[in-house]
């Protein structure tokens, strides 16, 4: 049986106002971005399905029809949908991601239910327990950078350039990922005087 499935919208400040809204026809968006469009059982978003009752939570579609997911995936996956397909429109740089281990998302999802900390909370890492595999389509032009170039590169390119001297000095006495946190977590003053 084939039924209608309704995405989500998630309204993130790096999104676009005009693609995901043109492609779902959402009018009432224009005076907010609309970042990505879910389709899945995520908890934090599910679609909604239609079926001869009406509209339902595809969470809840799930649990009442266990088999719709197939032999193969319960064995492999239980009774969940293992993936979540997302289609964003990216009008300003994104975040530095990193994604958990499997592991470590289970592990982090239940410490955080544990704690009482909302699925909702600005404050939660872990908004479920599944890691992170990405596979990207671009569906227009894009561009995505994944990785950082060698020490001895970036260490280049700052010395090509005089008021980076600092950042190549500390660069040359710490190993890269200790060079990256101190960056990112420094505070405002401190990146301004870099």
């Amino acid at each position: 049986m084939i039924y209608r499935l309704t995405g989500q919208v998630q309204h993130y400040a790096w999104g676009g106002k005009n693609y995901i809204a043109s492609l779902i026809g959402l009018h009432s968006a224009k005076d907010q971005p609309c970042a990505e469009w879910w389709l899945g059982a995520h908890p934090s978003a599910p679609s909604e399905i239609e079926n001869i009752t009406g509209k339902q939570s595809l969470i809840e579609f799930l649990l009442q029809n266990p088999t719709a997911l197939g032999q193969a995936n319960r064995q492999q996956f239980g009774d969940e949908l293992p993936y979540l397909l997302k289609i964003l429109d990216v009008e300003k740089p994104l975040s530095i991601q990193l994604h958990p281990t499997k592991s470590q998302a289970e592990k982090g999802f239940e410490a955080e239910n544990a704690k009482g900390v909302a699925l909702t909370d600005s404050t939660r890492t872990y908004k479920d327990r599944n890691h992170k595999p990405e596979m990207m389509i671009a569906l227009s032009d894009f561009w995505l950078l994944h990785g950082f170039k060698t020490k001895a590169q970036i260490l280049a390119t700052l010395n090509a350039r005089p008021s980076l001297q600092p950042l190549a000095e500390k660069l040359g006495t710490q190993s890269l990922a200790e060079f990256y946190a101190n960056v990112m977590l420094a505070d405002q003053s401190t990146l301004a005087n870099w």
